[in-house]
């Protein structure tokens, strides 16, 4: 097709009259020759037409593909729907593919155009997708998203692989407005193409003492006699115009909502109010009985306003968003919400209980659909993290079955009330209520795991008749033994030995040969010999891995791996089981001789009367630990399921039935398991609503038994009535006893196993109104006297619902109760609320509410409309560590790019709202006049490589020495480094630093007796570190002067901290600081465990600062007020609270390592007080007081002076006495309520 016919046909879609001078002066510079080029322009400025040039060309003329990455799924769902709308009359098939990573999605090659998420199209990558190399074209959206810490690292890496595989494509990269264009440029062998053209001009001002200035364009004046956003409200729509708020929080979003509905209403015309009328139903109607958040944006909407937050349904979301795209809504207030805890579990669609911090964009998990009642899969649209702000709580429930979440005070809880699901948040619940959870889930929906999956890289097959029959498969393929060396490259001697002696073959190439052939493991022999080098050790692997599943229960309950020196045989593992029942040793010995193992009965050399079983396998070892992740040694706090498991129900089964034939108790009525693993018991609950089994978790006290010394809680998980006789249906046990045992049990309801629907007098009393039934006639059909529910407050039962109401007459609550008792919810009383210790949060979009921790859980998601005036009422949000920053300019950009619609607008506004005459210039300097912040890339600090190095190992992403090292220099962030020498010895350095610290394991790699690479491996304590989000470098610090400590004081361990990364940069320093900065220091010389520097060195005066940082620590712990402290050591109160949110993290940092490095007892009972004293700003005194809920460090010294020194003072008291010390008789109660 002719250039002239493409850019006709383009105009056309695109219904514009000519080319803009951005789309102009890229087709000067070759996009239609296949010339890549890097765009920055300002939003709106036409840049999707280019990649619609590029697209026709590459495909109708060249017969490529085009593939358009975005950051986002709902940006990649627009433009597959944009382009599908315009193209597909011409041929061009449009596909869209932002889910499943698990698939390299083969449909995709019929297709011309793929719009892609960025994670998305990494997967595809890293499935080998055949039809990747037809690409022809690679279109990235919003590449200035390289600076985004979030989806920068993914972006960059995925156009670094994507240069390298295929190096003739054409790549189109759009961005906003930047500084550094060229560098990117550069790095992407494109050429630049720099506008500031908007098709609608954007003019930007601040908002100020009643004034809108607009610089370079004009000035409102605002009305006096209305409040601030109402003023603005009503000089946008005088307009005709529409505007968006954003807003930093939910409660500030609804609540503006509702105060400008009263407004906006009388702004309407009668035809917007009647279709705003059938929208505000349908919002309302979203949910089969709507909650008061439904009503209440309803409500809003009807009156042209609309709020739009995390806790919106997904339906609303689309709704408000056609509606404002109409013109119908006229005010938007927006904000997103992040409000879970990162250790919250979601299940995903492969069966794995995944921490949503580890989740990625486009994995499908558990969410509930609240029109059809019944839970499904779906894709993460969106994930979100941050840090709270200083005045934001977390809040822990913890439900009566031992379901615990943990969330922030805001988030909304599903309830059932008033015969009705509502949100309420969780600052508002109390022990009466009770919250929406999973009764049960459905199976995950994967392909079940076959066994070569968990065979290691250096196995070998010893099954003689397989290994003759593959290889005369190959010869009948390729006609000769060369032909297949050379396919293969596997030196011909090698090979012959394979052919003639029937030695074992390598697993590597026995896989890489039945690949070949396309031979399907389900067609190979039922159970395969698998064995070592010169098969000094072999073991049966059955193709049914229900043995295997079985025996790794049983070990994960009772047993104990260990890597062990074998004297002919290297490095081995010792795989070990102890019981005091020699017939069930037995037992075990029947099921490990289907393994070929062949084991004998030992005594115990600890203990009398007890019996052991104990072997050598390399094989089993490496399966069970490096394939299973079992972990070696002492392993009973740290043991999990292994996700390989949790893929397929059948295996499930037979891991948690060994795991009861070895740590379970069988009773007349209930089944239970203990461990002192919180995440097993916790999986294991949550693992069994798969099978509608639903149990309670409690924490039980320290305890020593003559086989366990730990000293550590236990948890037990316990199964009752109807649910263990489910139990008892699904699965089977191996242990003779328990086995007997089961088949024993009977039902026996209890308060844990009762399934009852809460506020069931309020049904009763609606289904009496609507069906027009007396209570004696309602008594008569259902055999149930509604007085018990009506007055005595009782719930019914859901079989009771089942059962005795289906004589009713037929009415709206009945149909909706009948729903919900048909339905896989549960409802749980909730059983404590307490507020815990703050850390970052997050949040997930996805197209319904979801599963997480058993509850059902709001999901969060954020604006992205046209409209003609953006409003930024707050500029700075907070960070621990540096307080209130403003937001970045790139950032604001964003909010302010959208605004002026080419089709309604002549020009466009971004708003900044001022609170005082210093934050006019301070925001007209900073964002109208200040320059854009360069691009760069997340992964170029020193401390930034550091972890990001270790991470990378930690996850097996890079494997070796030269790969990290061939990935960094070709990404954006090794064009900051163009010498490789200098790239090479940043990464040697940082691998040395991490190994010399203990942090990762290396192993050389040799050819010809040369070193020519370094295997990279992480150890457990690295991993740990990684995970805790601390740089190796504060690490390191903490391990090596803690390690061997043996005296030190709060002060000392204060300067300590203050060397860490984490709280740099020091204070600054006066003359009249230092004074009585060395005054502590000469105070408390005896206790410094470290070296302090000389008054001549260098350091002195970084160590003095660092001291200074203790001081103000010291001082804070010591109760000094904050006035005091800011008087003598000049730091703000804002700064003190960030620089003690940091000091919290790095002790809790510190205490989890000290769990895996052995640290004196002393400095550890210390650090923990030191936590507690650091957090509340208390004496050592004052701990046991601040344990109570409402007592801070003000409180427990008023009543530790007034003589209510402990908790049993306080036991001891009358309320009126702690009334008059506090001055407040309801938190006397509330005291004595908690100690009890």
């Amino acid at each position: 097709m002719e250039e002239k016919e493409i850019i006709e046909r383009v105009i056309l879609e695109n219904k514009i009259e000519k080319l803009n001078p951005v789309q102009q002066g890229a087709l000067k510079m070759g996009i239609l020759k296949r010339e890549s080029l890097v765009v920055s322009s300002p939003t709106s400025s036409g840049k999707t037409l280019l990649a619609e040039l590029a697209g026709l060309n590459v495909t109708l003329n060249k017969r490529k593909k085009m593939v358009y990455l975005c950051p986002l799924v709902a940006l990649a769902r627009e433009k597959y729907e944009d382009f599908k709308r315009k193209y597909q009359k011409y041929g061009i098939k449009v596909a869209l593919s932002v889910g499943n990573y698990d698939s390299s999605d083969p449909w995709l090659e019929k297709f011309d155009w793929i719009v892609a998420s960025n994670e998305k199209f990494d997967s595809l990558i890293r499935h080998e997708a055949p039809w990747i190399g037809e690409i022809g074209l690679i279109v990235a959206d919003e590449i200035h998203l390289l600076d985004d810490p979030s989806r920068g690292p993914t972006l960059e890496i995925l156009l670094t692989i994507l240069k390298e595989i295929l190096p003739k494509a054409q790549i189109l990269a759009f961005s906003a407005t930047i500084k550094n264009a060229d560098e990117i440029g550069e790095w992407l062998g494109a050429k630049v193409l720099k506008s500031n053209f908007r098709p609608v001009p954007l003019y930007k001002g601040i908002l100020f003492g009643g004034k809108i200035k607009l610089f370079d364009f004009k000035e409102y004046k605002l009305s006096q006699e209305l409040g601030l956003e109402e003023s603005i409200v009503e000089n946008t729509l005088l307009m005709k115009k529409q505007l968006i708020f954003f807003l930093s929080s939910r409660r500030n979003a609804e609540a503006l909502a509702e105060r400008l509905s009263k407004l906006v209403f009388h702004f309407l015309e009668e035809k917007e109010i009647e279709k705003l009328r059938e929208i505000s139903k349908k919002i309302e109607t979203t949910l089969e009985i709507p909650t008061e958040q439904c009503k209440k944006l309803a409500k809003c909407v009807e009156k042209g306003v609309a709020f739009y937050h995390s806790g919106i349904l997904f339906g609303q979301r689309v709704l408000i968003e056609e509606a404002y795209k109409k013109g119908l809504i006229k005010v938007i207030t927006s904000t997103t919400a992040l409000c879970v805890h990162p250790d919250t579990l979601v299940y995903c669609q492969n069966g794995e209980l995944k921490k949503i911090k580890d989740l990625k964009i486009g994995e499908k998990i558990l969410t509930f659909n609240f029109k059809n009642f019944t839970f499904k899969f779906a894709k993460v649209l969106k994930k979100f993290a941050r840090p709270l702000s200083k005045k934001e709580k977390l809040i822990e429930i913890t439900t009566f079955s031992g379901k615990k979440i943990i969330t922030t005070s805001t988030h909304p809880f599903l309830t059932l009330k008033g015969g009705q699901f509502k949100w309420i948040s969780a600052s508002q619940l109390s022990k009466k209520d009770y919250l929406v959870v999973a009764k049960e889930i459905p199976q995950p929906k994967s392909k079940t795991p076959n066994f070569l999956e968990i065979l290691p890289s250096n196995a070998r097959i010893a099954e003689k008749k397989l290994i003759k029959f593959v290889l005369n498969e190959l010869i009948k393929k390729y006609k000769t033994k060369v032909n297949i060396s050379r396919k293969f490259k596997i030196n011909i001697k090698k090979l012959e030995t394979y052919f003639n002696r029937g030695t074992s073959l390598p697993f590597k190439y026995f896989r890489s040969f039945i690949k070949d052939l396309d031979i399907k493991p389900e067609f190979l022999s039922r159970t395969i010999h698998i064995s070592s080098w010169k098969q000094m050790d072999k073991i049966k692997i059955s193709q049914n891995l229900n043995l295997l599943a079985r025996l790794y229960g049983i070990l994960l309950g009772d047993g104990n791996l260990l890597k062990v020196k074998s004297f002919n045989r290297g490095n081995t593992y010792l795989i070990s089981l102890t019981s005091g029942d020699e017939k069930w040793l037995k037992q075990y010995q029947t099921l490990l001789r289907k393994f070929g193992l062949q084991t004998k009965i030992r005594s115990h050399l600890k203990f009398s009367g007890v019996k052991q079983i104990s072997f050598k396998s390399k094989i089993l070892g490496e399966i069970l630990h490096e394939k299973l992740n079992f972990p070696l040694g002492r392993k009973a706090k740290i043991i999990k399921i292994t996700p390989f498991f949790l893929s397929s129900n059948e295996l499930l089964k037979e891991v948690i039935g060994g795991l009861i034939d070895t740590d379970g108790s069988i009773g007349k009525d209930k089944i239970e398991i203990s461990s002192i693993s919180k995440e097993l018991i916790q999986q294991l609950q949550l693992a069994l609503m798969r099978f509608g089994i639903y149990s309670h978790l409690e924490k039980r006290k320290k305890h020593l038994t003559r086989l366990v010394k730990s000293k550590n809680p236990s948890y037990r998980l316990s199964i009752f009535g109807k649910n263990a006789i489910l139990f008892k249906r699904n699965f089977t046990l191996l242990h003779y006893k328990k086995r007997e045992k089961l088949k024993l049990i009977k039902e026996k309801s209890n308060t844990y196993s009762k399934d009852i629907i809460p506020d069931s007098g309020t049904f009763i009393k609606k289904i009496l109104k609507e069906t027009k039934l007396s209570q004696w006639k309602f008594r008569k059909i259902v055999k149930l006297s509604p007085w018990h529910y009506l007055v005595k407050g009782q719930n019914l039962l859901r079989k009771t619902i089942l059962n005795n109401f289906s004589k009713l007459p037929n009415s709206r609550t009945l149909c909706f109760l009948r729903k919900i008792a048909n339905s896989p919810l549960a409802f749980e009383q909730i059983k404590r609320i307490k507020e815990v210790k703050k850390s970052i949060v997050y949040d997930l979009t996805t197209t319904e509410n979801f599963w997480a921790n058993g509850f059902v859980i709001h999901n969060s998601y954020g604006i992205n409309l046209p409209n003609f005036r953006a409003v930024v009422r707050d500029v700075k949000r907070y960070y621990p560590g540096l307080g209130s920053v403003y937001l970045p300019v790139l950032e604001v950009e964003q909010m302010f790019g959208r605004s002026g619609r080419p089709q309604f607008d002549s020009w466009g506004e971004g708003i900044l709202v001022a609170k005082t005459k210093e934050d006019v210039k301070e925001l007209e300097d900073y964002y109208i006049k200040g320059e854009l912040e360069e691009i760069s890339s997340k992964i170029s600090t020193e401390s930034a490589l550091r972890m990001h190095i270790l991470s990378l190992i930690s996850n097996r992403f890079c494997k070796s020495q030269n790969q990290l090292l061939d990935f960094l220099k070709k990404t954006f962030f090794g064009k900051k480094f163009k010498e490789i020498l200098i790239l090479r010895e940043k990464i040697e350095e940082v691998i040395f630093a991490l190994e010399d610290w203990g942090f990762i394991k290396t192993e050389e790699i040799k050819e010809d007796g040369e070193v020519i690479d370094k295997k990279l491996m992480t150890t457990r304590i690295g991993k740990r570190i990684s995970q805790l989000y601390l740089d190796p470098a504060s690490a390191n610090l903490f391990i090596e002067n803690l390690r061997d400590c043996q005296k030190a004081n709060e002060f000392t361990l204060f300067c300590l901290l203050s060397k860490a990364e984490e709280l740099k940069p020091s204070p600054s320093l006066s003359m009249k600081d230092a004074f009585l900065i060395e005054q502590e220091i000469f105070k408390n010389e005896e206790y410094f465990f470290f070296q302090i520097p000389d008054e001549f060195d260098e350091e002195y005066e970084e160590f003095l600062r660092e001291a200074k940082l203790a001081t103000i620590f010291s001082f804070w712990i010591e109760e000094k007020a904050e006035g005091e402290i800011m008087e003598k050591l000049k730091i703000t109160p804002g700064e003190l609270h960030s620089r003690i949110e940091i000091l919290d993290w790095l002790l809790y940092s510190i205490l989890e390592i000290s769990k895996l490095i052995p640290f004196d007892e002393k400095i550890k009972k210390m650090l923990k007080k030191l936590r507690v004293r650091a957090y509340y700003g208390i004496k050592e005194e004052l701990i046991p007081l601040v344990s109570l809920e409402g007592i801070g460090r003000i409180r427990a010294r008023t009543l530790f002076d007034a003589g209510l020194k402990t908790i049993s003072d306080l036991k001891k008291a009358s309320v009126e006495k702690i009334a008059k010390v506090l001055k407040s008789k309801s938190l006397a109660e509330k005291i004595k309520e908690q100690i009890k």
